[in-house]
C-alpha cells in the first residue's frame, strides 16, 4: 500500500485500518474502530469525506465489506477485511538486470 498511488486521504485511512486490524486483516462486525465517526475523528476528516474514502478503498479493492443494502437490517457496524488489489500484487516486468 505504501508503494501505491493512493491519494493522501485513502492512504491515511488504509493505514489507520491496517493499524487496528488483526493479524489476518479483519476488523470485526460491530467494532468500535471502523465506525465512520470514530475513523473520522482519528483521521481528522469529516464523516462525509470518510464515507467517500471508504467507498473509494472498497472500489479499488483495498478493503472488502458486506453489501450495505444487505447489512442495513443489522444494528452493528459492517466488518472490514483488508485486501490487496490484483494490480498491486503483479510483479513488474524484468528490467534486464541480474537473473532471479
Amino acid at each position: 500500500m505504501l508503494a501505491s498511488t493512493l491519494p493522501r486521504f485513502p492512504r491515511l485511512v488504509a493505514l489507520i485500518l491496517a493499524h487496528h486490524a488483526d493479524a489476518a486483516g479483519h476488523l470485526p462486525a460491530g467494532g468500535f474502530r471502523q465506525e465512520v465517526k470514530n475513523l473520522s475523528a482519528e483521521a481528522r476528516i469529516d464523516t462525509r469525506t470518510m464515507r467517500r474514502v471508504l467507498n473509494e478503498l472498497e472500489g479499488a479493492g483495498w478493503i472488502r465489506r458486506p453489501d450495505s443494502a444487505a447489512w442495513a437490517t443489522q444494528t452493528r457496524t459492517r466488518p472490514i477485511t483488508l485486501t490487496v488489489p490484483s494490480a498491486a500484487t503483479a510483479r513488474p516486468p524484468h528490467t534486464g538486470g541480474a537473473h532471479e
